[in-house]
């Protein structure tokens, strides 16, 4: 039997993956209350928001006034998730509020268009200039691969 590794690495994203499939938008207040709830059950990663566009997804509109109200102790680092160049671009208006970027593909072809609208190869090109930019701006940077186990189309 394999050797089972020491320890492993959380990222909570209920925050933000959570928050996005709700039929109705979440006060802004009542988000921020419950990531702060999150950070004191000792949580070390929390994904908090994404800048996605807010006419696609309305209940993550207020990204920017979470990242300006939450308060996590400093041992939390806090990540964003980042769809694109343009994302990205609004993300840094509040640098110093995260620590991390999340980009992400599909590993099907159809869930990747029907997701963002673009082809694998595109959203690969597009990770790369994004995830470039975040590490010049000296952010640690993940690729999420959605869909890994099953298309739901």
């Amino acid at each position: 039997m394999p050797e089972l590794p020491s320890s492993v690495r959380i990222r909570e994203v209920g925050p933000r993956d959570g928050f996005q499939n709700e039929p109705e938008v979440i006060p802004t207040a009542e988000k921020i209350r419950l990531i702060e709830m999150l950070g004191a059950t000792g949580l070390r990663r929390i994904e908090v928001t994404s800048f996605v566009r807010p006419d696609i997804i309305p209940q993550l509109a207020d990204a920017e006034r979470v990242l300006e109200g939450v308060a996590l102790p400093s041992e939390i680092s806090i990540s964003v998730l980042i769809p694109n160049e343009r994302g990205l671009q609004r993300a840094l208006r509040y640098r110093e509020r995260f620590q991390e970027i999340n980009g992400f593909l599909s590993a099907s072809e159809t869930h990747n268009r029907k997701n963002v609208g673009r082809q694998i190869e595109e959203s690969l090109a597009g990770l790369e200039r994004t995830f470039a930019r975040a590490r010049a701006e000296g952010l640690r940077c993940e690729g999420v691969i959605s869909v890994s186990f099953g298309c739901p189309y």
